[in-house]
């Protein structure tokens, strides 16, 4: 039996492509180190024996991508962290109303990129409250009065869905 839950993403991302490959993460990252894997034949070999992996392929050809990056690493890495962190590739909640995520507007580590659609789009039903004028860091610090009230807020959502009273604000 599928049963609801309440979810409050703070300062947290729809995937983490374009924090690794973008944000201030992507200095973190040793791209001669990936690049020269991605020139290895036998890492290419590796990848495309992986059923129904494209990535390779992706690597060359994706429009959006060869736009995005002149380097072949980093749109690796885009497709890596999209295929394995976007919430695109994981179910839609039951409720996805007992989401609700809390952004920073001025976030560097978790960027909200263009190419990204945002959690509204992907989970219908869900909300996104964004911390003005505050980035990653200062936004955690100052903000864990809103994330406690937060997850109280839909908690109550979660008990009220469950009592059968209404969810209407």
């Amino acid at each position: 039996m599928i049963k609801p839950v309440v979810l409050v993403p703070c300062l947290s991302g729809v995937s983490a492509a374009p924090i690794f490959t973008l944000g201030a993460l992507s200095h973190a990252i040793n791209w001669p180190v990936l690049r020269k894997e991605l020139d290895s034949e036998q890492f290419r070999q590796a990848i495309n024996e992986i059923p129904g992996c494209d990535w390779i392929d992706r690597v060359e050809q994706d429009p959006m991508l060869t736009e995005l990056f002149e380097f072949k690493e980093k749109r690796l890495m885009w497709i890596l962290m999209d295929y394995f962190t976007s919430l695109v590739e994981y179910p839609v909640p039951c409720e996805p109303k007992l989401v609700r995520s809390i952004i920073a507007e001025e976030d560097a580590y978790v960027l909200n990129h263009e190419r990204v659609p945002g959690l509204t789009d992907i989970w219908p039903g869900a909300s996104v409250q964004i911390v003005e004028k505050m980035g990653h860091v200062q936004g955690y610090l100052m903000n864990h009065h809103l994330f406690r009230q937060a997850i109280v807020d839909q908690l109550k959502l979660l008990s009220n869905l469950q009592s059968g009273l209404s969810t209407e604000p």
